[in-house]
């Protein structure tokens, strides 16, 4: 039966990219090839210059800010350091389209920087040069910050795991902070780095909400604009094709990085942190303030703002919206942590060849929410037409929760694979020499001592499920409308003061997630320790 489910479990999750593969082969009509010409001739160059723009500048600002804030905050003690060391995971919490609106209400034309600029200096429009915000530097901007945390995380635990004697050998041989950074810890971290960096670039190629808000054409503004607008699936399936080339390079990148990693189970002693004050506490502490201020609290109070002109009645009427989105989050992450569950037990009872399905089955999370939505509606055409089964799928939210499972299922099987394998395998051995069948053994060893981790996951598949966008546009039933679909919706008809309400309650509940994903992976942390 374990078996049964994970196969089952991993042709759900592989089927939606192989069919987008299949979409280079699949004939066209007359109509359709037209159109397709069209758009190689015309888009697809501009489409592939723009995103590959758009992943070197935001690869270089998380770099930039989330290398040297896990710098400061691992290895230096200055006043605001336990703040900033949980604050700078909180752009996490702020969906990158929902900061790039913010921005661009905060800096147009008629917004209330250029509105003062003019009225200071008597300026007259025309009269006066100002960068516009809604342009591919724009959407380095946000989507830099949004994706800084992934970065900033991997890079601190590299940082605070690197032992004292490194620290003592380079300052006999009379090398500073700066060169011991340079030519030893930066070097040592760069397999970490290298994983920030794809994860951070897995999202930004993903993204549809910023891109569209700000103007930029995309790859992934390519095939929302193809499947809507255009409506042609072939098309928006082979640029969902071209997307996939981007991911499958950045998952090389990532698996590469992870090529120099090395793990031990011995407690290494690791160096003090190194008191500083004065100017250089407080150009640690400026530093590593800018993706906090800029990555979530000025969004934040922009959109406080906005709030303040919109209509009472307006404000009410966001709570259906959170019921929907409350309500999706929920059914997706006990789905995800459900499957992954199945998955992790079947691996740990069949490991010689459950290992690989497993890995096929997590592929989703490398794929952008796009690709998988398109895949997903080829695969319910193909079952509609042929099978004559596909109404049910299409008709409810049923297709969207096999999507987000689909999508998030490797963000619920990593907390849970790391959880089983600190369970010893003579666990089983003696629940087996007990005669205690293998469901006694599941339901009283296992579940028990998973049951922190499978929360962990369910935090994070939630999390991940309410600020999900491309696969919410393309799959979701007309009926139903999360606070995601409603931010964006408004902010794209740069209605900003609508859009406002439902994006506060969409960051308090990302904020409350990513808060309590930290307290409890810190106690899990110390659990382990203890």
């Amino acid at each position: 039966m374990l078996r049964l489910s994970a196969v089952f479990i991993a042709f759900m999750c592989i089927a939606p990219l192989l069919l987008v593969l299949c979409a280079w082969v699949m004939p066209f009509s007359e109509e359709t090839a037209t159109l397709w010409a069209h758009v190689r001739a015309t888009l697809l160059h501009g489409y592939l210059l723009e995103t590959a723009l758009l992943c070197i500048g935001v690869a270089a600002l998380a770099v930039l800010f989330g290398v040297s804030s896990a710098w400061f905050i691992s290895h230096y003690d200055f006043r605001g350091r336990k703040w900033l060391e949980w604050a700078m995971i909180l752009p996490l919490a702020m969906p990158a389209y929902i900061s790039a609106y913010s921005y661009g209400w905060l800096l147009e034309f008629g917004g209330p920087v250029q509105t003062g600029l003019r009225h200071a200096f008597d300026l007259s429009r025309g009269g006066y040069y100002f960068p516009e915000f809604r342009s591919i530097g724009g959407a380095i901007w946000v989507i830099g910050l949004a994706t800084t945390p992934y970065v900033y995380l991997l890079a601190r635990t590299a940082f605070a795991s690197q032992p004292r004697e490194w620290w003592e050998a380079a300052a006999t041989l009379g090398a500073g902070s700066s060169r011991f950074f340079r030519t030893i810890a930066l070097p040592a971290a760069r397999p970490f780095i290298a994983t920030g960096v794809a994860l951070a670039l897995m999202e930004c190629i993903a993204d549809i909400g910023t891109v569209t808000v700000l103007g930029v054409n995309t790859v992934s503004a390519g095939i929302y604009r193809s499947w809507f607008f255009m409506g042609e699936p072939l098309i928006a399936a082979r640029l969902a094709g071209l997307l996939l080339l981007f991911v499958c390079l950045l998952m090389a990148l990532e698996a590469f990085g992870r090529r120099g990693m090395r793990y031990s189970s011995l407690r290494q002693q690791v160096a003090d942190r190194k008191k500083v004050s004065g100017g250089k506490a407080f150009a640690a502490f400026f530093f590593c303030i800018i993706p906090v201020l800029a990555g979530f609290i000025l969004p934040l109070a922009i959109l406080v703002r906005l709030v303040s002109y919109a209509d009472l009645g307006a404000i009410f009427g966001v709570f259906d919206y959170l019921w929907q989105t409350v309500r999706l989050g929920v059914i997706a992450g006990c789905l995800a942590c459900s499957a992954a569950c199945l998955m992790v037990l079947a691996e740990r009872f069949h490991h010689a060849w459950m290992r690989g399905i497993s890995i096929l089955a997590n592929l989703g999370y490398a794929i952008p929410g796009a690709v998988v939505a398109v895949g997903l509606m080829l695969l319910f055409g193909w079952a509609r037409e042929y099978l004559h089964s596909g109404f049910i799928i299409t008709g409810g939210i049923s297709g969207l929760l096999i999507a987000y499972t689909v999508r998030f299922l490797a963000t619920a099987y990593s907390p849970q694979h790391s959880g089983m394998l600190r369970i010893p395998v003579e666990m089983d051995m003696a629940s087996a020499s007990l005669g205690k069948s293998r469901f006694h053994t599941i339901t009283r060893i296992h579940l028990p001592l998973l049951a922190l981790p499978m929360f962990a996951a369910f935090i994070m598949v939630f999390l991940d499920t309410v600020k999900e966008l491309p696969a919410t546009l393309i799959l979701r039933p007309f009926d139903v409308k999360t606070l995601a679909v409603a931010a964006y919706e408004f902010a794209s008809d740069d209605r900003q003061v609508e859009a406002a309400p439902y994006s506060l309650l969409l960051i308090a509940i990302s904020t409350l997630a990513v808060l309590g994903l930290h307290l409890l992976q810190t106690h899990i942390q110390g659990w382990r320790n203890g």
